[in-house]
This record gives structure tokens, C-alpha cells and sequence, in this order.
């Protein structure tokens, strides 16, 4: 809505690579993870200072990718941290999961950054949202009203009844 004002001074950037119809492989996260890359350089040359990822993606030890998964968030990790001077901002994920970089695997939220802030979800009441990620990691860590917030987002893809209600 206000990609053309320069007092505003958003750079937005596509990532993702086009459409499919099949499921995700290597190759196609690998060019996402590139793409990422790029962004930051193409947003650090703009003069960029903070990014906001609203992206995510999280996976245990166990799981049948780990090492191709790990070996994606390795190169998310590195392009994150040799950019020090830029603020990574990114949501701490919703499996309800514990990010502990042992048995269970998060990024952007799950790396070590000192650049990078992960934002969990609260409740309106305080509390924790039920489905909010807790990284243990020593990025940074805060958490925001996370349930019952308006959006842009179509109500049918929204997991919660009482948006739908609201409007």
C-alpha cells in the first residue's frame, strides 16, 4: 500500500520461486534460500537497517530431510550473521514446540544471531499463546499479542473461529 511513498521506505522483495503443483524438493528450497540471500544483499546495498521475514520453517533430528534441511538453515545462518548491521525480525514459529537446536530445528527463529529478534505470541490476557514456538536460542527473544489480531488475510485461511466471527 505504500511501496511508492520514499518517506515510508519499504523494499519489498519476492523470494519465493514461481508456483508448483509438487511438493517442495531440494532444488526449489535451495533457490529459495539463494533468493533470500540475494534479498538481503540487493536490501543491505539499499540501505535497508531492519528486515522483516515472514517466512518460517521448523524440523526435528529425526525427520527424513534433516541434513538437507539443516544444510539450508547452515546458509540462512551465515547470510544472517555477516550482516551485523541489520536488524532481522521474524516470528518464532506456531507448532507449539520447544527450538531447542538438538532434537527439534527452526529458522529464521532457532539460529544463533545476535542481529536476528524472534517474536513469540501472547494471549490477551499475558499469557502464552498456544501455539507459539519457544526458541532456546541466544538470539534475542520477545513476545507480542499473537491471538485475536486483525489482518488482511482472507478469514478462510485463518485456523482461528473467532476471527471469523468478528467480521
Amino acid at each position: 500500500a505504500s511501496y511508492d511513498d520514499e518517506k515510508i521506505g519499504l523494499l519489498p522483495y519476492r523470494v519465493l520461486p514461481v508456483n508448483r503443483e509438487t511438493a517442495p524438493d531440494f532444488e526449489y528450497e535451495k533457490k529459495f534460500v539463494e533468493n533470500l540471500i540475494s534479498a538481503f544483499d540487493a536490501a543491505k546495498k539499499a540501505g535497508a537497517k531492519i528486515v522483516n521475514l515472514s517466512i518460517g520453517t521448523s524440523f526435528r533430528s529425526t525427520d527424513p530431510n534433516f541434513s538437507r534441511l539443516k544444510k539450508l538453515e547452515v546458509l540462512f545462518a551465515d547470510a544472517v550473521r555477516t550482516k551485523p548491521e541489520m536488524v532481522f525480525v521474524a516470528a518464532a514459529g506456531n507448532e507449539s514446540s520447544w527450538i531447542d537446536g538438538k532434537s527439534r530445528f527452526s529458522f529464521p527463529c532457532g539460529i544463533n544471531a545476535r542481529n536476528l529478534l524472534c517474536v513469540g505470541a501472547l494471549k490477551d490476557d499475558g499469557s502464552l499463546a498456544d501455539f507459539t514456538n519457544i526458541p532456546l536460542i541466544d538470539s534475542p527473544l520477545v513476545f507480542a499479542l499473537g491471538t485475536d489480531v486483525l489482518s488482511t488475510m482472507p478469514t478462510s485461511l485463518c485456523p482461528s473461529d473467532s476471527l471469523a466471527s468478528i467480521i
